[in-house]
């Protein structure tokens, strides 16, 4: 099989635009539902992805809740050494940046105080948590 492929001979236009191009012409949402990959719904998945919310903050709001924004901790693996910008700490992690910062923190409890009852924890699973009840 695999002789069979590379026998194969490709023809390439330099002058024409790369495109996507179904057997039938065009593709239904039927059939997208069926090849598209289907994950569990998780609970704070309305927190991020709402109508009329802005895409960039959605996203961001989805790297941070997912703990996949490029923090010091992470940046580490990379090679790069940042520690927190604003107070200094060596282990800049998502929950250190958004709760346990004294400089954030000090952010929120003067912005969401009253909010979240009692007192903002720096507990970031807990913060959720308090959010979605």
């Amino acid at each position: 099989m695999i002789d069979k492929v590379k026998e194969l001979q490709f023809v390439l236009e330099i002058n024409v635009t790369d495109g996507v191009l179904w057997k039938k012409g065009s593709m239904s949402m039927e059939e997208i539902s069926l090849i598209r990959t289907r994950c569990p719904t998780v609970p704070w998945d309305k927190l991020v992805w709402f109508a009329h919310g802005v895409p960039r903050y959605a996203f961001i709001t989805w790297l941070a809740v997912s703990d996949r924004l490029s923090t010091g901790s992470k940046m580490r693996a990379w090679g790069q050494v940042q520690g927190c910008l604003l107070c200094g700490e060596p282990d800049e992690t998502r929950d250190h940046l958004f709760f346990a910062c004294p400089y954030t923190y000090t952010l929120w409890l003067q912005v969401i105080d009253s909010l979240l009852r009692p007192a903002p924890t720096p507990d970031w699973n807990e913060i959720i948590e308090r959010i979605l009840w």
